[in-house]
């Protein structure tokens, strides 16, 4: 288990760079713009789009990196202070949560993108097909599901 580990490991920092040239190239875009209508009053077609596109992929691709980090934001001020027994019982209430909605939220996204590409929607101004952004932010929530999968073991191997 521990060599699937590193590989989904190594495979999400993929994603992540995968991820940041996304926002890299949406920076790029935005200052372009800027540039275009401020200097030759001709901005570039279709910018909103791509930003909205690029940032949903950008979060899609580098939200399983960041779990694997631990970086996420949460809660525990007063999760601290409670008794060992009930920590655990909720500790794995809130992992069974955190599986059912990722294996969930990756399905539906994937469904989604199937229902996008069958009934053919595209952008409004440059006609680009929605259904692989989807495709890709499924495959990102699939891969946080994984990272999230071997993050429980990890919990229950230290415990035990």
């Amino acid at each position: 288990m521990n060599n699937i580990s590193k590989v989904v490991t190594r495979f999400s920092r993929g994603l992540d760079l995968i991820g940041g040239y996304f926002y890299f190239a949406l920076m790029i875009l935005v200052v372009a713009n800027v540039i275009m209508r401020t200097v030759f009053s001709k901005p570039i077609l279709g910018t909103i789009e791509f930003v909205e596109i690029f940032t949903a992929v950008g979060i899609g691709l580098t939200i399983a990196y960041c779990a694997v980090l631990d970086e996420h934001i949460s809660v525990d001020f007063v999760f601290e202070y409670l008794p060992q027994k009930i920590k655990k019982v909720i500790s794995a209430f809130v992992h069974v949560l955190t599986l059912g909605f990722l294996g969930l939220a990756g399905y539906m996204v994937f469904q989604y993108g199937t229902s996008v590409l069958i009934s053919g929607r595209v952008t409004p101004t440059l006609g680009v097909p929605y259904y692989p952004f989807l495709y890709i932010i499924a495959f990102g929530f699939i891969m946080y599901f994984l990272v999230a999968v071997f993050k429980v073991v990890e919990v229950y191997r230290k415990e035990n």
